[in-house]
C-alpha cells in the first residue's frame, strides 16, 4: 500500500525523487513479507539457470542487485520477483484519488503516466542517476524491491475510484491511495528434488 503523492513522468522530468520516495515507502512492507513468507519456505524454488550463489539471504541476494550512486554510496536491493527466483507477476492495483468519477487527469497528471512512475518504483534501479545521492537510510541495506526489472509484469489490472479521505495537514490534493494486490507466478518448471 502507498499513500502520497504519484506526479505523472513526461519526456523531460522522469521523477526520480518520487519513484525513491515509494520504493522507500514500500521497503518496509516488502521487508516484512519476505521475513513472514519467503524465509518460512513459502512460495518458490530458485531458477536453475542463475548460480546459486545466493540462497534466501538476503544480504546475500543484495551482493548481486548492486549499485552505486552519484555521490559512491553502495544501494543493494533484494527483489523478490525475478529471474533469481523464477517468477514474474500479475498486479492487481486500486487507485484512489481526488478527481471526480471519469476525470482522471485533473490532479496529477494522466493515468498511464503515473502508472509508469509506480512501475519504475516497483523495481530496482537501472542506473545511478535513479538513486538519491546520500547513503541508504536506516534500515535500507538491503533494500527491498518487488521486482528485478518490470519486464516480469504479466498483467496489470488497474481499478481507479475516488479518495474521500478528507485532507489532512500536509497532504495534497493529488495525492493518492494505491493498494497493490500482486500474484505470483512460477516462469518455468523446475526439477523437484527431494
Amino acid at each position: 500500500m502507498y499513500q502520497g503523492q504519484l506526479p505523472s513522468e513526461s519526456g523531460s522530468n522522469t521523477r526520480q525523487k518520487a519513484k525513491q520516495r515509494i520504493r522507500s515507502a514500500l521497503h518496509p512492507q516488502l521487508a516484512e513479507l519476505w521475513k513472514q513468507d519467503l524465509v518460512a519456505g513459502i512460495a518458490f524454488g530458485s531458477n536453475p539457470n542463475v548460480p546459486k550463489v545466493a540462497g534466501r539471504n538476503p544480504n546475500e541476494i543484495a551482493e548481486h542487485h548492486k549499485l552505486a550512486n552519484k555521490g559512491n554510496h553502495f544501494y543493494r536491493f533484494v527483489p523478490i520477483v525475478g529471474e533469481r527466483l523464477g517468477v514474474a507477476c500479475s498486479l492487481d492495483i486500486l487507485f484512489l484519488r481526488r478527481d471526480s468519477p471519469g476525470n482522471l487527469i485533473q490532479y496529477g497528471g494522466d493515468i498511464d503516466n503515473r502508472i509508469k512512475v509506480l512501475f519504475d518504483a516497483l523495481r530496482i534501479p537501472q542506473n545511478p542517476g535513479e538513486l538519491p545521492d546520500g547513503p541508504p537510510g536506516p534500515g535500507e541495506d538491503p533494500f527491498h524491491c518487488l521486482l528485478e526489472d518490470d519486464r516480469f509484469i504479466t498483467s496489470v489490472k488497474v481499478t481507479t475510484d475516488r479518495l474521500l479521505t478528507p485532507l489532512s495537514h500536509g497532504e495534497h490534493t493529488s495525492d493518492v491511495l494505491l493498494v497493490v494486490g500482486v500474484k505470483v507466478v512460477v516462469t518455468r518448471a523446475f526439477p523437484c528434488i527431494m
